[in-house]
């Protein structure tokens, strides 16, 4: 009889990072399922088992499992003992060979499987099988996968005695060397997999983009029974450099690596609209990728469905004060606290100034204080006092790079100027222009433009009773993809707020709505001095400058080229990333 070889998934659905991930949709399959097919193209494996624990939070992948006919075996012993996990496979299939698949990889390449499987099987004195060594320098595409020989996988298992050592396949071989093999059969591989360096697995939701967009479009030109094949998407990384861009900045984690904990505070309702939420959700993007951190998102408010929000951890706290709830997750004690709140109190900040000081940095978003208890302050804006940037120095960032917006997805052309126009007036309508704007712009548009109308969750459905054009518009109600959505469009009209800097950053020409109290301000006298929008503080004035606009092509080619010109610089690392690093959080990347 031959060796007996034995394929074992790790899987679980705890990442701190991307909760979930395994059973995430990839072309409406879970992503484990797309693992599961491509080692069944293995013509050498005689069995392949999900390893995952049997704790409730992964019932689902035991479920997933027996509905898929896929051997599945939940491990009843410490949750982090990977190694023993996937021991105990090993031993209750008698596995003569091993080969470990990692439950993030859904582009193993089958063939390079079976060609390292055939080498060691043929080689009675290596104990492991891997890919023949490169040049300095060069690196294989492959990730997620390593193939051993059960005697050499039986001392790897005695030697593993440290919790990092049992939470990583290998560890005690590929990066500690505390055992090494005997010899090493080496396969021969197609140069083409080692023509391009890039991230597939999937760690953080920038992963998940990376991968949910190859798998989309492998399967719109490809029958359901394929699987994407990996010389493919090198392929595409090849000739489409913007592809890259989704996650090529991600951290990989190393092995001893301990995640970050990171809290951000924030609030989401009718007054404070949604801008807080979507910034926080980028900064805990950012966060991820950057610095491996296990981020949770805490927000002040009735909780919402919101699409964009679902990847990330998230909870809502409907009940309960703003300084109770900050108490209560001080308890906790993460490594750093963000603050993106729509009122600081004085209760509150004399909180933050008695946490100081036991083993948490608090940072302050959108706010500087004048009692300065803040460890570092991060202003999503153009436009900071003076006063306070001679105060904070290295402790503030502020400035065009430092918005915290959803970026538009890298293959999409920015809509140029036309007939098709969006309208934002922010997550509640806070200045209930969804009772006024419809029957002027109705009245000063042409009969030929189309209207998008986005309607926040707090807002009251926009008054289109008695307009006479009524379809000319069409509403949106909390779009799941927003920047997208105002990228279709050639221009805008906006309050001022976040979804105001998402629209320049589309390169929209746009006229925002700014309240007169607000207009008199510095920070409006310096956006007025870039010159990159139209400004208006009454309602009704906002739509004539809309309607000139319209008929302007001057004035929009010349709104376009600016807002592009504020954009062009963007630092390779965000600058929360920076300030956290100056701060004394995150290892240099």
């Amino acid at each position: 009889m031959g060796e007996k070889i034995v394929a074992v998934i790790g899987a679980r659905l705890n990442s701190s990072r991307l909760p979930r991930k395994q059973l995430l949709p990839l072309a409406g399959a879970p992503m484990v399922e797309h693992i599961v097919r491509h080692l069944s193209r293995i013509s050498n494996l005689d069995e392949i088992v999900l390893a995952t624990t049997a704790d409730d939070y992964n019932c689902d992948l035991v479920v997933w499992a027996e509905e898929a006919g896929v051997n599945c075996y939940a491990h009843k012993g410490d949750v982090n003992d990977l190694v023993g996990r996937i021991d105990s496979v090993v031993k209750a299939h008698a596995a003569d060979i091993l080969v470990y698949v990692c439950g993030d990889s859904p582009l193993v390449e089958p063939t390079t499987i079976e060609t390292l499987v055939t080498k060691l099987v043929s080689n009675p004195i290596a104990d492991w099988a891997r890919m023949e060594e490169l040049p300095d320098g060069q690196t294989y595409i492959h990730e997620g996968f390593a193939i051993y020989k059960r005697r050499f996988w039986d001392k790897m298992v005695e030697v593993a005695d440290k919790p990092f050592e049992r939470e990583h396949v290998g560890a005690v071989f590929h990066v500690l060397e505390k055992v090494m093999p005997a010899a090493t059969a080496y396969g021969q591989e197609d140069p083409i997999y080692h023509s391009i360096d890039h991230r597939i697995s999937v760690d953080t939701t920038s992963d998940y983009d990376f991968m949910r967009r190859i798998y989309d479009d492998w399967y719109a030109t490809h029958d359901a029974a394929t699987i994407v094949d990996l010389r493919w998407v090198i392929g595409r990384l090849q000739a489409e450099p913007n592809l890259r861009t989704i996650n090529a900045h991600v951290h990989q984690k190393a092995v001893a690596e301990q995640n970050q904990k990171i809290t951000l505070f924030t609030q989401a309702d009718r007054k404070a609209g949604l801008g807080h939420l979507r910034r926080m959700t980028v900064a805990a993007k950012q966060l991820q990728d950057h610095l491996a951190a296990s981020v949770r998102i805490v927000i002040l408010g009735e909780e919402q469905r919101l699409d964009w929000l679902d990847l990330l951890p998230h909870e809502w706290r409907s009940t309960g004060t703003t300084e109770g709830v900050f108490t209560e997750l001080c308890e906790e004690t993460p490594s750093v606290m963000l603050l993106d709140l729509q009122v600081l109190s004085e209760e509150l900040l004399a909180l933050v100034e008695t946490m100081r000081g036991r083993g948490t940095k608090f940072i302050s978003v959108d706010a500087v204080t004048d009692n300065d208890c803040f460890d570092g302050y991060y202003i999503p804006c153009f436009y900071v006092a003076d006063n306070h940037k001679a105060l904070l120095k290295e402790r503030l960032v502020y400035g065009w790079d430092s918005y915290l917006l959803h970026p538009v997805a890298p293959e999409k052309e920015l809509a140029v100027a036309g007939t098709s126009l969006i309208v934002l007036t922010g997550g509640g309508d806070f200045y209930r222009l969804g009772q006024q704007w419809p029957a002027m712009l109705d009245a000063a548009l042409p009969q030929d433009v189309s209207v998008t109308w986005v309607q926040g969750p707090y807002a009251q459905t926009p008054e289109l009773t008695g307009v006479s054009g009524r379809h000319r518009f069409t509403v949106v109600k909390a779009p799941a993809d927003l920047p997208a959505l105002i990228a279709q469009h050639g221009l805008a009209l906006s309050v001022y707020g976040v979804s105001f800097f998402e629209c320049l950053r589309a390169e929209l020409p746009t006229v925002v709505y700014v309240p007169e109290i607000q207009a008199k301000t510095s920070e409006m006298a310096m956006l007025r001095a870039e010159k990159v929008c139209l400004m208006a503080n009454e309602v009704s004035a906002c739509v004539a400058k809309f309607a000139d606009l319209l008929e302007a092509d001057t004035e929009k080619a010349r709104l376009t080229a600016a807002c592009s010109d504020l954009w062009r610089k963007r630092e390779e690392i965000p600058p929360l990333i920076t300030l956290l690093r100056h701060l004394g959080q995150g290892a240099t990347v």
